[in-house]
C-alpha cells in the first residue's frame, strides 16, 4: 500500500452532481453538492435529542428534521425553492424519491448510540 501524499483526497469534493428524478412521466433536475464531515455532524446534532435524568439518558432521532436539513444544505438547484415549507409540502411518493436519490446516496445512517 502506498503512502498518502495528496491532502486533497481527504477533503470533500467540490464537484457538483446532476441528479435527474423521474416522476409523473417527467424528469425533475437537481444539482447537489457533497456536504463536509462537519456539516453532516451538525445536521445529525440538530436532528437528535438526548432526554432523561442523569444515568438514564435516552436518545431520539427525528428523520424528518434530518432529511429537511440535509436537502436544504446540499441541494444547490431544484425545480422549486428548497425551503422547509416546500419540503414539508411534498407528497409522499416524490418525497421518498427525493430522499432515495439525494440523501440515501450521499449519506447512510445506520445507528446512533448514546452512552450513559
Amino acid at each position: 500500500m502506498e503512502m498518502g501524499t495528496d491532502v486533497n483526497e481527504l477533503f470533500t469534493s467540490t464537484v457538483n452532481k446532476n441528479i435527474d428524478i423521474e416522476y409523473n412521466n417527467k424528469i425533475w433536475k437537481f444539482i447537489v453538492r457533497d456536504l463536509t464531515w462537519s456539516e453532516k455532524n451538525n445536521i445529525i446534532s440538530k436532528s437528535a435529542k438526548i432526554t432523561g435524568k442523569k444515568g438514564s439518558n435516552q436518545a431520539t432521532f427525528d428523520i424528518n428534521i434530518y432529511n429537511q436539513l440535509y436537502l436544504e444544505k446540499c441541494v444547490i438547484e431544484a425545480p422549486f425553492e428548497m425551503t422547509k415549507m416546500n419540503i414539508l409540502k411534498l407528497n409522499e411518493e416524490f418525497g421518498d424519491l427525493l430522499i432515495s436519490n439525494i440523501v440515501d446516496k450521499n449519506e447512510e445512517i445506520n445507528e446512533i448510540e448514546v452512552g450513559n
